[in-house]
């Protein structure tokens, strides 16, 4: 009761009242059937295998290895890397806010370095607007990828910048 509760009030799916009342009265019915069924869930991070055992320790679950490509070893040949990636859905959630507001803090002591931003969402054209208005260098706005395209993009990142404002699994990014 009190996940549902908590899925209502802060209106966690979609940013919609309407759709996180239906997901916060799906919740305990989906429960009592993994409970009944003895299922396995499969999760895609250790976080998350723990808040699915944390209420409910007898529950079956198995944390699933995402297929990771290999990282090159500091000195190997392979691409150059001159950004920084921020991929994911652009919405408040996310925190794409934050990671523009803080690459406005560093990117002049980073002057190689670029700020990739791949994702499309309600946000973008906030992403765009602050960018234009506070004059933030080095910003690439990509947009949503293809699976080939994030490929590319993580293998040209210097590491990847995670912000999200509330619990985040991040499986794919």
């Amino acid at each position: 009761l009190r996940r549902s509760a908590a899925i209502i009030r802060r209106s966690c799916i979609k940013g919609s009242h309407g759709a996180s009342l239906l997901g916060a009265l799906e919740a305990p019915i989906a429960d009592h059937y993994w409970d009944r069924l003895g299922g396995t869930v499969l999760a895609p991070s250790q976080f998350m295998a723990d808040l699915l055992t944390r209420d409910r320790p007898l529950r079956k679950v198995r944390r699933l290895e995402l297929p990771w490509p290999a990282i090159t070893e500091p000195g190997s040949v392979g691409p150059v890397r001159d950004s920084v990636l921020f991929l994911g859905r652009l919405a408040p959630e996310k925190g794409i806010r934050v990671v523009l507001e803080a690459w406005h803090q560093v990117s002049m002591d980073l002057p190689e370095v670029r700020l990739r931003v791949a994702g499309g969402g309600a946000q973008e054209q906030l992403a765009r607007n602050f960018v234009a208005e506070h004059d933030i260098a080095r910003v690439d706005l990509l947009g949503r990828i293809d699976r080939a395209g994030v490929e590319a993009e993580l293998g040209r990142a210097i590491a990847t910048v995670h912000a999200a404002q509330w619990y985040e699994n991040s499986p794919f990014s």
